[in-house]
């Protein structure tokens, strides 16, 4: 079976620890961690593959702009998780990923549903229904399905 490669950009250290976690418990232990721009596109550079990338809707915008941006060029993460809410006045990231053509497997809120991550992980793992090889399937789960 596939191992999957993930990378959270994540710069609150208890919410990079949540996230690795819940990776873990679901049996993902290929997971990075970058806290900002640079760093992620250090650590992407320096993957092999990447399956998901998990960006935080808290990161600056501009910043999380740049890094669609150049995920997009670069064609770094086979899909894109999005965790925490979109700014009220601000860019809708996964909107955006997905105007550029990226899979959006899920927008999961904080606190974080493990049961959320499992089920997009489990989107993963299954392969493309569109021959592009981008599903575009994004899934907001209520905050009670935790």
């Amino acid at each position: 079976m596939h191992r999957l490669n993930i990378l959270i950009v994540q710069s609150h250290p208890a919410q990079q620890i949540a996230l690795h976690q819940a990776c873990n418990a679901l049996g993902v232990f290929n997971v990075r961690i970058a806290c900002d721009l640079a760093s992620a596109k250090a650590s992407m550079a320096q993957m092999q593959a990447l399956d998901m990338l998990i960006i935080d809707h808290g990161m600056p915008a501009l910043s999380a702009q740049a890094l669609l941006k150049h995920v997009t060029r670069q064609g770094h993460a086979r899909a894109l998780l999005f965790v925490g809410q979109p700014p009220v006045r601000g860019p809708d990231l996964a909107v955006e990923a997905q105007r550029q053509g990226q899979w959006v497997v899920a927008q999961l809120p904080w606190p974080l549903s493990v049961r959320g991550l499992q089920a997009a992980l489990q989107r993963l793992r299954r392969p493309p229904r569109r021959n592009s090889g981008r599903d575009i399937e994004t899934v907001m789960l209520p905050t009670h399905a935790r």
